[in-house]
């Protein structure tokens, strides 16, 4: 039933075919803007639940045809897009949450008091020079953001050595 949905869209028992089909309640919105994000991410550990709404190319085209097409493509992209910000919410706090896991409770780092004065130094030389060597790189002179940017890695090793 689905593969014929998808074919032939849902009004294919009709005896008069509908040219607003793509209003109904069972045919996704989001595929009909574009893409169904539910059909993404399949075998993953963020897999999302599969799309039970029609997803059919003869169902877009008629949307794609009808007259006051823009005025509710508008909508539905605003749905889509909200829904897509959803996900990234989503999927940072996801992150957070397994950075937590990552790392594990009780190991962070501690700078030695007496390093700690010269590690913040280094912290902000490092920005100080990343910045330069942006600025630089969008003046197109790449060999000075280059240039800045090996003594940052340089920096960031620095950096690193005080953390272990």
């Amino acid at each position: 039933r689905a593969l014929l949905n998808s074919l032939m869209g849902l009004s294919r028992d009709d005896k008069e075919q509908r040219d607003d089909e793509w209003r109904s309640d069972e045919v996704c919105r989001y595929y009909l803007v574009g893409y169904c994000p539910k059909d993404f991410f399949k075998a993953t550990k963020r897999e999302l639940e599969p799309c039970r709404k029609t997803h059919a190319d003869v169902i877009k085209q008629k949307f794609e045809s009808h007259p006051e097409n823009a005025k509710y493509r508008l909508q539905y992209e605003k749905e889509f897009l909200a829904y897509l910000e959803e996900l990234v919410v989503e999927a940072d706090n996801w992150v957070e949450r397994e950075k937590g896991n990552v790392r594990g409770p009780g190991s962070q780092i501690v700078i030695p008091v007496d390093q700690k004065p010269k590690y913040d130094q280094q912290i902000e030389q490092q920005q100080k020079l990343l910045a330069e060597s942006e600025r630089l790189a969008e003046n197109l002179d790449v060999d000075g953001a280059k240039s800045l940017m090996q003594q940052a890695a340089a920096l960031q090793t620095a950096i690193d050595e005080v953390k272990k």
